[in-house]
């Protein structure tokens, strides 16, 4: 990754890396850790344009909403703060639903971010309270 790429990084994780976790505590009552794999972009940024700002703030906002829809109630806040402590983005060139996944407190979303489709909140909300 070229210094170009590296400021773009820099850029997208303090404008929407650190606006998004005061959501995601309003929604889950826990701070949590997010993090993007930025190497799963690979060294070509150029190939993901939208990956810039939108594609991140895009789907931080869609896992925000599903965040509010599992931890609505008393039940659903508690399984998720009994497993989540960290929320990992990887991108990828598989388009559809993404894969969800939760191991050692790491809830990992694996998405086609550069695509510009996104999965619905309701495919993203199934998937992980099946994790749950």
């Amino acid at each position: 990754m070229g210094l170009a790429e590296k400021k773009i990084v820099d850029e997208v994780e303090a404008a929407a890396t650190n606006s998004w976790k005061a959501e995601y505590k309003k929604h889950s009552g826990i701070d949590l850790d997010l993090t993007v794999d930025w190497s799963s972009f690979g060294d070509d940024f150029s190939k993901h344009k939208s990956m810039r700002m939108d594609a991140p703030n895009r789907i931080f906002k869609i896992v925000g909403r599903v965040l509010g829809q599992i931890c609505e109630n008393p039940t659903g806040r508690e399984a998720f703060q009994g497993k989540v402590q960290k929320v990992k983005f990887t991108n990828t060139d598989d388009k559809g639903d993404g894969t969800y996944s939760i191991s050692n407190g790491e809830l990992n979303v694996t998405l086609c971010f550069a695509d510009g489709t996104l999965p619905t909140d309701r495919a993203i909300k199934d998937l992980i309270e099946a994790k749950l």
